[in-house]
């Protein structure tokens, strides 16, 4: 099997009457929808470069089988809050693994940007043995590259199905 070189992030939200149409809304607004996704564990590989989306799009042809991560969240009720999200913890040292954390959640944008970075430097920390408490947070994390993507969003007033998807996808 190839281990992915590159990763890139992307989000999308999609409305329809149907969930499942929903879904592929938001897909096609990430940009992910004519590939075969294969979700995929939390594992960022050893020497895996962070790429803009444009630039993963551009290496993938349609129809192949796509790793991704993907965080995803769907409501029908108007008005509720819904947030998918993508966090990354990677060592900046390129011979270590990182770690992809997927997260959702009906919380404000701001709590989950910071609940899902915390989640994936808790996820590399303990994988690597440590436990860090509140005060080695900050100095872990400087040792560390840290990115996330959320994609918010509210319930349709009508009561449609409202999907919200973060993704990390592997190339």
């Amino acid at each position: 099997m190839d281990i992915p070189r590159f990763v890139f992030f992307t989000k999308g939200v999609g409305i329809h009457k149907d969930k499942l149409n929903a879904f592929e809304l938001a897909l096609r607004v990430a940009g992910i929808a004519p590939y075969n996704l294969v979700k995929v564990s939390s594992i960022l590989p050893p020497r895996c470069r962070i790429i803009s989306k444009e630039k993963g799009l551009e290496m993938l042809s349609h129809g192949q089988l796509l790793p991704v991560v993907l965080a995803r969240i769907s409501t029908n009720k108007p008005g509720e809050r819904i947030s998918a999200a993508i966090g990354i913890a990677k060592p900046k040292t390129t011979d270590k693994f990182g770690y992809i954390a997927e997260y959702t959640s009906n919380e404000p944008f701001k709590v989950v940007k910071k609940n899902v970075t915390e989640l994936a430097v808790n996820l590399l920390s303990s994988a690597s043995g440590m436990r860090i408490s509140k005060q080695s947070f900050a100095n872990f994390s400087k040792s560390l590259i840290l990115k996330s993507i959320v994609q918010s969003a509210k319930g349709h007033k009508n009561g449609w199905w409202t999907t919200a998807i973060a993704a990390a996808v592997l190339i």
